[in-house]
């Protein structure tokens, strides 16, 4: 125990380091930039001696110790708390090596760090450093390959507003919106379809293609930089608008200032970018019912509202495509049947259910009408609906697998609801096509109508109050239900 010291990681790493780096790496302790607390510089002085004088003895923990402390009795948390600060100042030092030592390196940094100053002469400058001391090691070693690689992000992404900003401000309408394009469809998919929900991220954080883009582009001023242009003013306008949304999703102003401006010039843009703009909305609507769920009625309405809209504008159906995706088709159903709108959703059935695919309409119809007839309660109507679904796509599997969960467990086929759970689970399990996420949230479905069902077959009101208030801590993807249930049940409480 005295010697642990001797078995950490710092130890093995500051013994590594050469004579010459030792008085390097004091003067680095010492320096009031990188350290101003005397008793890591006490450490460092006993443990420097010890490793010059190959004694490892005076490297002992309450050696050491008495060392900062003087005739004050020995504090093991303490000593442990001085070690990490001298640890995290040995790593600090021997990236700063690594920095010295490595000057195209050196040279990108100067370039991110004069880029976040705006600093875009000093930018240019050094992407040029950069470029003649890359070819200068050409070596084809794989060090040089991955240099290589960073210089082209690099001059693809910083050196945009010198030597290439001319020739994409000129080919807007080309090489422009798509970009803007890609840019804010891939945000939507990252924050809403996957369901990351991390609206507060550094944008350049986002695991994906755009990385690079947006730790080089400063948003608000890419935005306004573009919008100078008079024929693009409102295409890029709307996706500034859009842009503050995303970052203030529950901002109502913010909300209707994009909503207003959209609705005032979408004749500007051709159906997809439309279509686009409008389902953005429709993804912060989304991302709202899951924040607030006691908003969720007044949130489903303006969904609602929207779709009204698309589909009165006809923008269910892209440019170039015969047919509604069903996708889009489900989820104006789905919005309509939060709003028990069941006239509206026969008169949408009759109106459109001819431009779904041929391939997937039946598919398509048996599902929503078994959603339509279990929202109504028609429990028994809606088994045999969901029956006859081809589960052909994964989603479909999930989404018809909760239905009839709670098709059965309305219906209190509580025998048959017990085997069916136990193989949702074991699907859920073992199936790779599903994220770690969507895995934990159907887990977290399964368990709590296993709770639920053990509630409604136990006569013991303590058990049936401790599973009640299991589900209630659960996080739920269809809590109106649950809670609908746990009503129920404890209405029948004795």
């Amino acid at each position: 125990m005295n010697n642990y010291i001797l078995n950490t990681k710092f130890f093995n790493t500051i013994s590594t380091l050469s004579k010459a780096e030792l008085r390097e790496f004091d003067k680095f302790v010492n320096s009031p930039f990188f350290n101003n607390r005397q008793e890591v510089s006490l450490l460092f002085k006993a443990i420097k001696e010890g490793l010059q004088k190959k004694n490892l003895h005076q490297i002992d923990r309450t050696n050491l110790y008495s060392q900062i402390y003087k005739n004050s009795k020995y504090k093991d948390n303490v000593l442990r708390r001085i070690i990490s600060n001298l640890n995290q100042l040995l790593n600090k030092y021997l990236v700063y090596k690594e920095q010295e030592n490595d000057k195209i390196e050196f040279r990108f940094n100067l370039i991110r760090s004069a880029y976040r100053r705006k600093q875009l002469k000093i930018v240019t400058q050094n992407i040029a450093h950069a470029e003649t001391e890359v070819d200068k090691c050409n070596d084809l070693s794989s060090e040089y390959f991955e240099k290589k690689l960073k210089l082209i992000e690099i001059q693809n992404s910083y050196s945009v507003f010198e030597s290439n900003w001319k020739k994409i401000v000129d080919n807007m309408n080309k090489k422009g919106k798509y970009l803007l394009c890609y840019f804010l469809t891939e945000l939507y998919w990252e924050l809403i379809e996957r369901k990351t929900y991390s609206w507060n991220t550094n944008l350049a954080d986002l695991n994906d293609p755009l990385t690079y883009f947006m730790k080089a582009f400063n948003p608000r001023f890419f935005f306004e930089t573009f919008s100078q242009r008079d024929n693009n003013f409102y295409l890029v306008q709307t996706f500034y608008y859009a842009y503050e949304v995303y970052k203030s999703p529950n901002s109502i102003r913010k909300q209707k200032t994009y909503l207003d401006f959209l609705f005032s010039h979408d004749d500007k843009f051709n159906k997809n970018t439309q279509s686009f703009f409008y389902n953005i909305m429709q993804g912060v609507y989304v991302f709202n019912k899951k924040i607030y769920p006691q908003k969720r009625t007044s949130i489903s309405q303006k969904q609602f509202e929207l779709y009204k809209k698309m589909i009165k504008k006809n923008l269910l159906i892209q440019i170039d495509y015969t047919y509604i995706r069903e996708e889009a088709f489900n989820n104006v159903i789905k919005v309509a049947l939060q709003l028990d709108q069941f006239h509206w959703i026969s008169n949408f059935l009759r109106n459109h259910v001819h431009l779904l695919p041929p391939s997937v309409k039946e598919n398509c119809l048996n599902f929503n009408h078994a959603r339509i007839e279990f929202k109504k309660r028609n429990f028994a109507k809606s088994l045999l609906y969901i029956a006859k679904v081809n589960h052909n796509k994964l989603l479909y599997k999930l989404q018809s697998k909760i239905l009839m969960c709670k098709i059965l467990y309305e219906l209190n086929y509580s025998e048959q609801l017990l085997s069916f759970l136990d193989s949702f689970r074991h699907f859920v399990k073992n199936n790779s096509s599903i994220s770690d996420r969507s895995k934990k949230s159907h887990s977290n479905f399964i368990n709590a109508v296993t709770l639920l069902l053990k509630c409604r077959l136990s006569s013991n009101p303590a058990k049936i109050n401790s599973s009640i208030h299991k589900i209630s801590g659960m996080d739920l993807t269809d809590s109106e239900w649950f809670n609908s249930k746990i009503a129920e049940l404890k209405c029948e409480l004795p």
